[in-house]
């Protein structure tokens, strides 16, 4: 697990993660390379990470825990 910022979305126990591929004008706060709680209304513009969860929900800063559930060796 690892504590991140949620960029958009609202983080909850079992939800989806995403993160972002590509910057969209509409959402100028949501930087590429952040997590995200829920998909880009422009599908391209997120990724949905299969083997993770968010594992509660944000504090007051926007910090949740997003949990890595499986792991490739290198």
């Amino acid at each position: 697990s690892i504590n991140v910022k949620c960029q958009k979305g609202t983080p909850k126990l079992g939800g989806d993660v995403y993160v972002r591929v590509t910057a969209n004008a509409a959402v100028p706060t949501a930087v590429v390379g952040g997590f995200e709680a829920e998909a880009d209304t422009t599908a391209a513009n997120t990724v949905k990470l299969d083997n993770c969860q968010w594992a509660g929900p944000a504090d007051a800063n926007g910090i949740a825990e997003l949990r890595i559930l499986t792991m490739n060796k290198a």
